[in-house]
């Protein structure tokens, strides 16, 4: 029986022990201050995850990662080269109103720089023959559009390829191709 009431002291003790460290820990944690009821705060940690999305929402980030798993690697690296033509020329140009001429130009020029071949094709006329020279004296059929139009106004749609892609504007409507 004696052992019997020594494991039963042990038992006790320990669940004494236990008991205590468990009320001063929630003791410190929920400690009065001037405040009133204060809380050990936890670190904060920042989770960035529109960055890289540009500022779209979560649900459009999970879709861009879904839609992305289902290309195949050649359609992942065209994809890229659309993403980073595209991301340059809207640096490019900016907010400033763009014609249909000033906006295949440049196009054309930006898909050069980064080693891509494109053919741009719009109605060069937009309803009259409007002309403008060139730095090097060369004469270039431009859209007539009075103001043209601001780029972020405009809707681009790529090809399920990404090879090619379609701007339409109110002012005009262009078609750019990768030529292979």
């Amino acid at each position: 029986m004696n052992k019997y009431n020594d494991n039963l002291l042990r038992l006790i003790t320990i669940k004494f022990v236990i008991f205590f460290a468990f009320f001063s820990v929630t003791s410190v944690v929920m400690a009065d201050t001037d405040e009133g009821i204060g809380v050990i705060p936890l670190p904060s940690i920042e989770l960035d995850v529109l960055s890289e999305t540009d500022g779209s929402t979560y649900d459009e980030a999970i879709e861009y990662a879904e839609d992305t798993s289902k290309l195949t690697d050649e359609e992942k690296a065209d994809r890229a080269k659309y993403e980073e033509i595209e991301a340059t020329v809207k640096s490019e140009i900016g907010s400033t109103a763009v014609s249909s001429g000033m906006l295949a130009d440049t196009i054309s020029t930006v898909a050069a720089l980064l080693g891509v071949d494109v053919k741009v094709d719009y109605d060069k006329k937009s309803g009259l023959s409007c002309f403008s020279l060139d730095s090097s004296g060369s004469l270039n059929i431009v859209s007539c559009s009075e103001d043209g139009e601001v780029l972020s106004a405009c809707d681009a749609t790529a090809a399920d390829d990404w090879k090619s892609a379609t701007i339409s504007c109110s002012g005009f409507e262009l078609t750019a191709s990768v030529v292979e």
